[in-house]
């Protein structure tokens, strides 16, 4: 696979499953660092050190198989998950400059919007609050105001006109 199907799983990773904290907690994960246990992916958040368990679905559980295969078609796997050809990890600057050409070839293909990190994070937590799990927790904040940052930017609010079609007639 190219590294723009990469790019399309780490997205689909992250939109799926984005109990930890940021998609800057993927770079540090090593296969021994990240427990792929029986239950799923169980991993600590480098925001405040909270441990949480992404459980395997099907989907989740392909996408792991899908990029551990991509790293060995390309040359070889080494510890993390997400790595260079070499095997060697992506420090933060690499993977960011990565992550944007990434963006920028989907964006370009017409495959995708640009997105932050902030908006999947806004998505999963509106859509977790929509269906009745708590988003608080599903994010991993201690204070329930910072997942209302998030849950706000999400939401459509609908207005009333207050009778504007009268005033402009006149």
């Amino acid at each position: 696979m190219r590294f723009r199907c990469v790019v399309a799983h780490l997205l689909r990773f992250v939109a799926l499953s984005v109990a930890f904290s940021f998609i800057n907690d993927l770079i540090p994960y090593a296969f021994h660092l990240i427990q792929l246990t029986p239950y799923g992916i169980v991993l600590r958040s480098s925001n405040a050190g909270k441990q949480a368990v992404i459980p395997w679905d099907d989907e989740l559980r392909r996408l792991v198989q899908e990029i551990k295969a991509d790293n060995l078609g390309r040359s070889k796997q080494g510890p993390m998950l997400f790595c260079k050809r070499d095997g060697m990890p992506y420090n933060k600057d690499k993977f960011h400059s990565r992550w944007q050409y990434g963006m920028r070839k989907a964006m370009h293909e017409g495959h995708i919007e640009r997105f932050t990190e902030h908006d999947i994070r806004a998505k999963h937590a509106t859509d977790a609050d929509d269906q009745g799990y708590d988003a608080m927790t599903n994010l991993q904040h201690s204070d329930r105001r910072t997942t209302e940052v998030y849950l706000r930017a999400k939401r459509v609010l609908t207005v009333s006109t207050l009778g504007a079609g009268e005033f402009l007639k006149n």
